[in-house]
């Protein structure tokens, strides 16, 4: 982990072509997170889109955040990625998968993660 990140909001953002709605998920729960304190917040993103397409889904994420430091990070788009992922940062991430991933849903609830959204119900 990089020092700027350090005390910042973890998000991991696991979609496909939902990106927009996913993207309004997680700017609820940046809100809610940052409520809390701290106004850095890292977004971690598995896709298998891949890294010339993976901004796309998420732009307007990223356009209207200018309230927070954000900083957006792509590890690769499949379960294994994911998996690496959940190993480095556990419980310290929040977790928001696109519903219809159940491969990727599946790496987390064999790792013991709950997401916080799951099949497009948010989970407070």
């Amino acid at each position: 982990m990089v020092w700027v990140e350090d005390d910042a909001v973890h998000l991991v953002l696991v979609y496909s072509r939902g990106g927009a709605r996913l993207a309004s998920k997680a700017l609820s729960r940046i809100h809610k997170r940052a409520a809390k304190g701290g106004k850095r917040v890292v977004v971690h993103v598995v896709s298998p889109l891949g890294r010339m397409r993976y901004m796309e889904g998420i732009r307007d994420l990223i356009r209207n955040n200018i309230a927070y430091t954000l900083t957006v990070r792509y590890h690769g788009g499949s379960p294994r990625d994911l998996e690496n992922l959940v190993r480095e940062y556990g419980g310290e991430a929040d977790y928001i998968v696109e519903e219809g991933l159940e491969e990727y849903e599946a790496v987390l609830k064999r790792l013991g993660i709950e997401p916080v959204t799951r099949t497009g119900v948010m989970i407070s």
